[in-house]
């Protein structure tokens, strides 16, 4: 099932495209952000979804998906460049949008940087039914609303990661019903921390970082068994619940794999295993969260801290 957008996203993208309406006096603005991927394998980087409007057409299909590899709007994502036209003289249908029998006369379409890194572009468009519509202020507003827009999903991709709770319990469901399968004593609590993290934020910054850590994350994915449970906590910290005779086996192979992702010339990524056995559980001395909140290295009495 693929990801819905966020309802708080959408309310300030809404919130967005009705400020860039207002500026510009614009017919139609737009807001189209990269897809969110729906698993692993597939990659959607190169479909924009519509994701809020503002317009003086009835939009009756706000579901819009656009190929950068076509139209005007997917152009200006694959290029990452702005795009002003005027005039313009042609329909909507020439920028992969249906909505108006009129002749749109100026179109204004600038990129939205949400990851560039991973070439995830976004884009902002007007368009006007009179000629020379946007003026050279407007167009340096628009494109500071852009950098908004950017901090704002950033916000939203850091909120996600910090208040699933249902998925939370979720993976603590399904890693106990697996501890006893197995029995405590032969499964191994693994957390993989990114131990340079603020070393990269500082070269990268903190949506580049996320983005990173997000590609770990399904790396490490990739790395391990299909009966085995994987939770990426608030701070960033990946916990793997697995059996432990394949413990050393996951850890080289997530290292090999990760390897291979460059960061910059300036840093690499550095990751740091923790691991503890599970065979306190054994006599219920513990619970799950507290071996995984005490699972770090040098640590072993570590202040109990749960991650939800």
């Amino acid at each position: 099932m693929e990801n819905e957008p966020n309802i708080n996203l959408k309310n300030y993208m809404q919130n967005i495209a009705k400020l860039a309406s207002n500026i510009t006096n614009a017919h139609s603005t737009f807001i189209f952000l990269p897809k969110e991927q729906d698993n692993f394998q597939k990659n959607t980087n190169n479909i924009l979804e519509l994701i809020a409007y503002d317009s003086k057409e009835t939009i009756k299909n706000s579901k819009i998906s656009i190929n950068i590899d076509s139209t005007i709007i997917g152009y200006v994502a694959r290029h990452k460049k702005a795009i002003h036209i005027s005039p313009f003289d042609r329909d909507s249908k020439h920028i992969g949008i249906n909505y108006t029998q009129e002749k749109l006369q100026s179109i204004l379409a600038l990129p939205i940087i949400i990851d560039e890194y991973n070439d995830k572009i976004g884009v902002l468009f007007c368009d006007s039914q009179k000629t020379f519509a946007f003026t050279k202020e407007q167009c340096l507003i628009l494109n500071a609303l852009t950098s908004q827009i950017t901090s704002i999903y950033e916000l939203h991709k850091l909120t996600q990661t910090t208040t699933n709770k249902s998925d939370w319990n979720t993976f603590i469901k399904k890693s106990n019903k697996m501890i006893a399968t197995l029995k405590p004593s032969c499964v191994d609590i693994l957390r993989i921390k990114l131990s340079n993290l603020e070393e990269i934020e500082a070269h990268l910054g903190t949506g580049k970082t996320i983005s990173i850590i997000e590609i770990i994350e399904k790396l490490i994915a990739q790395s391990i068994p299909p009966e085995s449970t994987m939770f990426r906590l608030p701070s960033g910290d990946i916990v793997v619940i697995l059996d432990n005779m394949i413990t050393n086996h996951v850890e080289n192979k997530i290292l090999a794999i990760v390897r291979r992702i460059s960061v910059s010339q300036k840093t690499d990524i550095k990751l740091e295993f923790s691991k503890r056995s599970c065979k306190a559980l054994k006599h219920e001395e513990y619970k799950l969260e507290e071996l995984i909140s005490g699972c770090r290295k040098n640590d072993k009495k570590a202040k109990l801290e749960l991650a939800i």
